[in-house]
């Protein structure tokens, strides 16, 4: 059974910018390429039962889910449902992640 996915601020805009960026500099695939992993990744994280998701930080209940070669999704579990904290991509400084 699929649980509830809601997005934070900051995830929404993080999705809008590389939205964005895409559509600007690449073809109407890639960012058709990208939708589509976003939504899988999505899917897949809604049924923790089914998925085999890296927690990051246990105690805080914070994990991440690997989208693609440069881009995780960092989630956490809240109340009933799977908030969808940020995107990364794993080219910036590791530093800057900042999930609190």
């Amino acid at each position: 059974m699929a649980i509830e996915v809601i997005w934070s601020p900051r995830a929404e805009a993080e999705f809008a910018n590389d939205l964005a960026y895409l559509e600007e500099n690449t073809s109407k695939k890639t960012v058709l390429n990208y939708l589509l992993k976003i939504a899988e990744a999505i899917e897949k994280i809604a049924k923790p039962e089914e998925v085999l998701y890296q927690a990051f930080d246990e105690e805080r209940k914070i994990y991440r889910y690997k989208i693609d070669k440069h881009k995780w999704l960092y989630y956490r579990f809240k109340d009933d449902k799977i908030e969808i904290l940020t995107f990364w991509d794993t080219r910036q400084n590791p530093d800057k992640l900042n999930l609190a």
